[in-house]
């Protein structure tokens, strides 16, 4: 159904490095890399700088050494489901907000070493994960009294990060949006965005497999 989700098995992507002198052979950093680190890895490696805007990763060779103390790294999914919504007329209000259009669908997160913590728009749900303690991500600890705090640290780091760089369009009050939106039809392919127009490649190495 393609990577449209914030667990592990979808978004975490492992990140390997091969540098002789500037990274050692065989170590390991548990500290929360993100693709955005990449450019400004290689700039570093090049002596180079970039001068027209600032970017939002870092040498990944700083956290490997330590010199960098970034605690979480961000994710944001957020499209419209326009082709499906349309044909609903239930949804027609929400087709007619272009804010809420996008919002109401987007999915949020913030990772840290020890913490994963996201929040789906479209079902008001949060989730929060003990990466120590359940590294698959089985239990969802967001409602445990027990995780209370650790839970409100990471999510308002979370809420402070959109609101700095200004995706506030599914918050209010410093907190999510509770979205009223139509229950879905039963069926579960009903807007389910598999890969039409893609999925020709899968053909050959499918048996039986066909996008009719």
């Amino acid at each position: 159904f393609g990577k449209r989700s914030m667990h592990d098995s979808c978004a975490r992507i492992p990140l390997l490095v091969s540098m002789p002198g500037r990274f050692s052979g065989g170590t390991v950093c548990e500290t929360a890399a993100s693709l955005v680190d990449i450019a400004p890895t290689i700039l570093a490696v090049a002596g180079a700088e970039l001068t027209s805007h600032q970017l939002d990763g870092v040498d990944l060779h700083q956290l490997v050494s330590g010199e960098e103390k970034r605690a979480y790294v961000f994710g944001q999914l957020a499209f419209q489901m326009s082709g499906f919504i349309e044909q609903n007329e239930q949804f027609s209000e929400l087709i007619d907000d272009p804010v809420s259009k996008t919002a109401v669908f987007s999915t949020y997160m913030a990772a840290s070493k020890d913490w994963k913590y996201f929040y789906s728009a479209p079902d008001h749900q949060e989730y929060l994960f003990d990466k120590k303690r359940d590294p698959r991500e089985t239990r969802n600890a967001a409602a445990s009294p027990m995780r209370i705090e650790a839970k409100k640290k990471i999510k308002d780091a979370l809420i402070a990060h959109l609101e700095e760089n200004g995706e506030t369009r599914g918050l209010k009050d410093h907190d999510f949006i509770p979205f009223v939106i139509p229950p879905f039809v039963k069926d579960p392919d009903a807007g389910h965005l598999i890969q039409d127009g893609y999925t020709p490649w899968a053909e050959p190495f499918i048996p039986g497999y066909s996008d009719n």
